[in-house]
């Protein structure tokens, strides 16, 4: 009939359930999607472990929800293996995240503004998964509620310094209590945040966390003033967040209290520790909590020890101020201090030393910003321009009692030594000095040396080493204790990995070897890592140390990240005709197109100033040599070198005649083992006791010498007998193979025998007794049910047969 559409049946494509002629069968209870769904607006979402921790209403810092943070967090969980991921899809809301590189209250606004609206995005987004009703309502509610809160920080008019403290405090606050009717209105202005903020600019103590007094804990104790706006409530219809593309300026931009400028672009913050302003705060120790910047009135200058007073009844007029010789700020009106501006690291270096005004460093910054914005790359490394120009900060926190312990005695005995090392770092223009302590802390307030040693090379040379570590004892914090490796990420390319690639490659393809030349000590410190890295070459002979020193905790972190950098614009500008690998700043390039040359290499680093080491450079070859292996990719093998196995020899074979010896030659004989046994897997049962004998050394007595078990000895003469059958080592990737438990090890032993004699490689695996089907018959217990036939192996097969059961 003219008007009425027919019943169609089904299309092959359409689901069983959604036929419009059986309205009884609901397609939402048999269907996993929504029949009418269409995609949504596309919405770049945090780390699972940071959805994890939002669908749990947890706290997370807002630097997650900035470009920079996802990609660490997504940077933190592609270096877990598989078992690693799903360990934590079990742990879930239990695990860490990479540590904030911003903290909530050092945001510049613009970055704010983007990571705030991203974690109401994000809320909404993991509601929208929730199953529960119950639990999707209470999300949903919690991104209206924030989403309104939000609103009224950005849109206050005022400080944004203290506006972003007020924030981070209420987030913080919000947070901790549990949900519920215990949690305050983020929509309301909570009063006595901010009179806590007043009290903490006044003092410009910063400390980062809100105490937990007892009135801030009792709900209506201090009425919130409303806000005007209406309280947001959810409605269980879908809820649509609106999208912004540019944030708005702050409400009051004199007040900033954060530079807001960037090197990776308008919504990019600046890296940790590189915010203008003197009241920033530095992130708590492992150890304990964070430590006080000393402050004054920001209206008079006057300091709480000078008079004590709020800035809210402050009633001295402005100070009107000038700088004096030394660039401190001084008021006119009584020429008194009002505040001390620290110079930037290369401003301070100039300072003392003039003559370097116009040396040349490396890692030119310039040339650095050109190249990455040319590139595409200031997203992933934007943030290291500002470290080439201003310094990097390593983590060091401020200094707040000066302490200069002793050198170490090798240290004491070679002062002669010490003074040539101090009479080339000066020439390098990589220290300032000497100078006294009065003289130091003048310039830099409070400061912390660490005890410097000598370790002589086999050349006859000396090396120079920093004990960052001292003192062990805790009688105070050393420098190292204050920094959380973690929080420096960089990617280590290691024989397994280089093993991994070359098996996808061609036989053909070819490396070439690269060094950075004093790598770490191109790298400029912060101004604010100077109180850390002062050097005391004798009593009251002080020196400053501008650049990344060797022992410090986040040095290979810090140079990584650099390094990283160097690889994906060689990579880039190369477009992609090689693979890049690196261990610290030793780098192996297998060139994919055979036109590529080392020169090609080092022209797409021009204009950089990157330290390349000349005489440590190889060209492209078949076998090249990487982090102490030589790699004969046609042949898919990995052989020491001779030298190498020759001088590892040597030390077991020293081992294994002596009657007593010391830790350091153990633990040196082991490491050069280990080297050997990441690659010669039929080998590395064979550490089992010698790392056995280094754990069991007594730890107050490292310069004791023991006697060496005949177990030892055993094992250093399979080595000697060993490391004299070069070449060895076949390309793949292996488990431990070796284990602590001596039964155990010796099966290893066995089972490796016999890989090497058949050339086979056997998977070894530790199977539960309750599911090794092979138990049983092993102790004589057959299992019931039908059995198979026995038969007689044919004679021509039996010869090759290593073992023939009998009937």
């Amino acid at each position: 009939m003219p008007g009425f559409p027919v019943l169609q049946p089904p299309t092959p494509h359409q689901p069983v359930g959604t036929d419009p002629s059986h309205p009884e069968l609901d397609p939402h209870l048999l269907l996993g999607y929504d029949p009418l769904g269409t995609v949504g607006e596309m919405v770049q979402l945090p780390c699972q472990t940071t959805l994890h921790k939002v669908c749990s209403s947890q706290y997370v810092e807002l630097w997650h929800f900035t470009a920079e943070g996802m990609a660490a967090g997504f940077r933190k969980g592609a270096n877990i293996s598989d078992a690693g991921k799903r360990l934590m899809d079990q742990l879930g809301t239990e695990l860490e995240l990479p540590k904030a590189v911003i903290p909530d209250e050092c945001m510049p606004f613009q970055a704010y503004f983007h990571a705030s609206r991203k974690h109401v995005d994000t809320i909404r987004h993991v509601a929208r998964q929730q199953i529960d009703p119950t639990k999707r309502t209470l999300l949903m509610n919690e991104a209206a509620i924030w989403t309104q809160a939000y609103e009224n920080i950005t849109s206050r008019v005022g400080s944004w310094a203290m506006t972003a403290k007020y924030s981070a405090l209420l987030r913080h606050y919000y947070y901790s209590c549990t949900i519920g009717m215990a949690r305050p209105n983020p929509s309301l202005w909570q009063a006595r945040l901010w009179e806590h903020v007043i009290a903490i600019r006044q003092g410009n103590l910063w400390e980062g966390t809100l105490p937990y007094e007892p009135i801030f804990g009792l709900p209506g104790s201090a009425p919130p003033q409303p806000h005007p706006t209406p309280l947001p409530t959810y409605n269980p219809a879908p809820v649509y967040a609106p999208t912004l593309a540019h944030a708005p300026t702050p409400p009051y931009h004199p007040a900033y209290g954060h530079a807001s400028g960037s090197s990776r672009g308008a919504s990019r913050p600046p890296a940790r520790g590189q915010q203008k302003g003197a009241g920033r705060p530095f992130r708590p120790s492992p150890h304990g909590g964070s430590r006080n910047a000393m402050g004054a009135c920001f209206i008079c200058g006057r300091t709480q020890s000078e008079f004590p007073h709020d800035v809210q009844t402050c009633t001295t007029p402005p100070a009107i101020a000038y700088r004096d010789e030394y660039n401190h700020l001084l008021r006119t009106s009584d020429n008194s201090s009002i505040w001390r501006t620290t110079l930037n690291s290369v401003d301070l270096l100039i300072k003392l030393r003039p003559e370097l005004a116009n040396a040349r460093r490396p890692l030119n910054p310039d040339g650095f910003d050109r190249v990455l914005r040319s590139l595409n790359l200031m997203d992933d490394y934007g943030d290291l321009v500002e470290g080439f120009r201003g310094g990097f900060d390593f983590g060091i926190p401020p200094i707040q009692e000066t302490r200069t312990p002793p050198n170490q005695i090798s240290a004491t005995e070679n002062m002669e030594v010490l003074d040539q090392i101090a009479a080339k770092e000066l020439e390098k223009g990589r220290w300032a000095g000497p100078y006294s302590r009065e003289e130091i802390e003048k310039e830099i307030g409070p400061f912390q040396s660490s005890p410097m040693g000598l370790i002589p090379k086999p050349n006859g040379d000396w090396r120079l080493v920093q004990d960052l570590s001292y003192p062990r004892n805790g009688s105070y914090l050393s420098i190292n204790s204050y920094i959380v490796a973690d929080e420096y990420l960089t990617t280590w390319d290691d024989v397994t990995t280089v093993f991994v690639v070359l098996l996808e490659l061609s036989r053909k393809v070819q490396g070439a070897t690269f060094d950075a030349m004093e790598a770490f000590r191109g790298i400029l410190a912060l101004a604010s890592q100077l109180p850390g890295l002062i050097l005391q070459l004798r009593e009251g002979v002080l020196y400053y140390d501008f650049f990344l020193p060797f022992g410090l905790a986040s040095a290979t972190g810090v140079w990584g990240r650099v390094a990283d950098c160097v690889k994906a614009i060689i990579t880039t500008k190369l477009l992609r005709r090689v693979r890049i690998f690196r261990w610290v700043d030793d780098f192996l390039v297998v060139r994919l197109d055979p036109s590529v040359q080392t020169n090609d290499i080092i022209a797409a680093t021009e204009g950089l100033d990157f330290p390349w080491n000349p005489a440590k450079t190889t060209d492209f070859r078949p076998d090249p040599k990487y982090v102490g292996w030589v790699f004969r990719v046609a042949e898919r093998k990995v052989v020491l070198p001779r030298d190498k196995a020759e001088k590892y020899g040597q030390r077991a074979l020293i081992l294994k005649q002596k009657d007593r010896i010391k830790l350091s030659e153990v633990l040196q004989l082991h490491g050069s083992l280990q080297h050997v046994a990441f690659v010669a897997r039929d080998l590395r049962p064979f550490l089992a006791e010698l790392g056995r004998f280094a754990a069991s050394w007594p730890e107050n007595q490292p310069f004791r010498t023991r006697s060496i078990p005949p177990e030892v000895k055993k094992e250093c003469n399979h080595w000697v007998v060993h490391l004299a059958q070069i070449p060895f080592g076949v390309i793949a990737c292996y488990k431990l193979g070796r284990s602590r438990n001596k039964q155990i090890n010796t099966v290893l032993k066995r089972v490796v025998d016999l890989e090497r004699d058949f050339k086979v490689r056997l998977d070894i695996a530790y199977i539960e007794i309750d599911s090794n089907p092979a138990d049983g018959p092993s102790r004589g217990v057959l299992p019931t049910g039908p059995r198979l036939p026995n038969f007689k192996i044919p004679p021509p097969l039996a010869p090759y047969l290593h073992a023939v059961p009998l009937d």
